[in-house]
């Protein structure tokens, strides 16, 4: 095993024990300078792999701590609404990422069809959690940003989908695994916060470190050839 993948797999290990001692003894502001403390981590991991030769992963990592600095206040609606366009640009940025690595691929007529009604359904899906915390989002701004965020997450899963249907390398299994990450805890973060479940707050923790560890992982392998 890799020192790297030694690295990932404690630093998701610790992080996820330590979320759930500070979930079950102290507060939810408590827990997101934990989440902000793990995002800082990985940064900091991925300097180690040169990663300030690409100023593009330098973005979605300082985005991701943008969002996560913006969720310590997430109650105000000002900070709510750089929560959502910083993880919505991160995640625009990932999609690009995804694009990128993706050979010339040609989409038969049946893979057009799956692949819209995959992204209608999920549309859908946002659309439904929209309207089941109407008011967390009775702002106009904060209820666009939203939809930016969701619809950006739903490229983002769908392209990286498509990365790995193209090569089916263990990097783009990487993406796409830290694809599914970021749009689980999304999923169960904002459920978490309306329903107070600390199992759910978990879960949701468990799976951001699972997308970090995902991105650093990708970062890894980002200079390997793929056939």
């Amino acid at each position: 095993m890799r020192l790297l993948d030694i690295f990932i797999f404690l630093a998701i290990t610790i992080l996820a024990v330590a979320n759930f001692f500070v979930f079950a003894e102290l507060s939810i502001i408590d827990t997101r300078w934990v989440r902000l403390f793990g995002t800082i981590l990985f940064a900091v991991a991925a300097l180690f792999l040169r990663v300030y030769r690409n100023i593009f992963f330098i973005l979605i990592f300082s985005l991701l701590i943008f969002s996560d600095l913006a969720l310590l206040n997430y109650e105000i609606t000002e900070f709510k609404i750089f929560q959502f366009l910083f993880r919505g640009l991160a995640y625009l940025l990932i999609g690009i990422e995804a694009k990128k690595s993706i050979k010339k691929y040609d989409f038969s007529t049946f893979q057009i069809i799956i692949l819209s009604f995959v992204f209608i359904i999920n549309l859908f899906l946002l659309y439904m959690v929209a309207e089941t915390f109407h008011k967390e989002l009775n702002d106009s701004l904060v209820s666009a940003l939203f939809y930016f965020q969701g619809i950006n997450a739903i490229i983002m899963l769908l392209l990286g989908a498509i990365y790995l249907s193209d090569n089916g390398s263990f990097k783009s299994t990487a993406f796409f695994l830290m694809a599914c990450g970021f749009i689980l805890t999304d999923l169960a973060a904002f459920a978490a916060y309306h329903l107070q479940f600390i199992e759910i707050f978990v879960i949701d923790r468990i799976f951001y470190l699972m997308a970090l560890g995902g991105l650093l992982k990708y970062i890894s392998l980002k200079d390997e050839l793929e056939f």
